[in-house]
């Protein structure tokens, strides 16, 4: 017959403790941002909305230029041969990326943001997987489609979709 003590109370509660702190840690929403040199260089806050099945993200009014000016004025920012970029949760890096323009001819393997006028809107940005083209031979887990950014995303009511619902 089994006796219950104390200890397998504090056992069971403990493990109980790991196992929400673990999911909650993995799962738990935040504000966004995306990094470089350092620097936060898109917020949160600066994100209209999202779609998630394109990644596409619209910028709050006139956001799009000012992330290229300031890129180009970051010391130590290289701009046209790819700034690195680290999309972010609170602290918690994601993924990184490039930043890249078509203003240039360099091509980037993974995940890259281009800033040149790509869309015909001029505050949308999109992230993509291996600048210019779209190899997803290579691919086995797509870093942009974490939980993380979903929840975060879902939570601020800046998810939409393909046809801007």
């Amino acid at each position: 017959m089994f006796r219950f003590k104390l200890s397998h109370l504090l056992f069971a509660v403990l493990l109980i403790g790991l196992v929400i702190g673990g999911y909650m840690r993995i799962y738990r929403p935040g504000k966004i941002s995306i990094r470089a040199v350092g620097e936060v260089v898109v917020a949160h806050d600066d994100i209209v909305s999202f779609c998630w099945k394109t990644q596409t993200l619209e910028l709050r009014s006139g956001l799009k230029q000012e992330l290229f000016k300031k890129l180009r004025n970051l010391e130590g920012a290289r701009l046209l041969l790819g700034e690195p970029f680290q999309f972010c949760v609170d602290d918690d890096e994601l993924y990184q990326g490039k930043f890249v323009t078509n203003l240039s001819s360099f091509s980037c393997d993974g995940i890259a943001i281009s800033l040149g006028p790509d869309f015909p809107q001029n505050d949308q940005i999109q992230i993509v997987w291996d600048y210019p083209t779209i190899d997803n031979s290579r691919r086995n887990v797509d870093p942009r489609f974490h939980n993380r950014i979903y929840n975060s995303l879902w939570l601020a009511e800046k998810l939409t979709t393909q046809d801007g619902e």
